[in-house]
């Protein structure tokens, strides 16, 4: 296969799906999850557009997951763009968020995406070329009550990208990121 590679992390559904869903006409994506019944799923609806992904299984927020996402993609010079989609929102007041609340939702949706970006960013360095999309989310911009993590992760998320625009402007890779209101997954 010709295409450039797209990876893609949260694939399984919501945003994640309908950009892998999208993408699959330019890129070959990689599609990754923890949820490998919702990624078959996806993977169904590319193969019924006649194009071609493959699936990781893999939690990203834990490190030893990162080696072997990188370890299941091929031609990986072939990558030139990632996408840091996955994410999860827990919704509690500060009183009910538990430390594992906590820990699970700045893990998921900051320190993942740090460990995604981190697996392919010596690649697009190497290449001086590439795109990293972070889809953040509103939280990122606007605090909401009863969402300490879920608001204090999506901030997280926005000061890491915009501080890693600015480290690799002279690489030449682009980095978005992308504020979305709420989606009904």
């Amino acid at each position: 296969m010709d295409k450039p590679i797209a990876v893609i992390t949260g694939a399984s559904t919501g945003i994640g799906r309908s950009l892998a869903l999208k993408l699959s006409n330019q890129y070959l994506v990689y599609l990754i999850s923890r949820n490998e019944n919702n990624l078959n799923k996806t993977k169904e609806l590319i193969k019924a557009q006649n194009n071609q992904c493959e699936i990781i299984v893999s939690d990203i927020s834990r490190t030893k997951s990162i080696d072997y996402i990188y370890s299941k993609i091929e031609n990986k010079e072939k990558i030139e763009l990632l996408i840091n989609n996955a994410g999860i929102g827990i919704f509690k007041n500060i009183t009910d968020t538990s430390v594992e609340d906590w820990d699970r939702t700045l893990n998921t949706n900051l320190r993942g995406s740090f460990l995604m970006t981190k697996m392919l960013i010596d690649n697009f360095k190497s290449k001086k070329n590439g795109k990293i999309v972070f889809i953040s989310s509103v939280a990122g911009l606007q605090p909401y009550k009863n969402s300490t993590a879920y608001v204090a992760s999506k901030y997280g998320v926005r000061g890491f990208a915009a501080s890693l625009r600015e480290e690799l402007r002279e690489f030449n890779i682009k980095v978005i990121t992308v504020f979305p209101g709420a989606v009904n997954t």
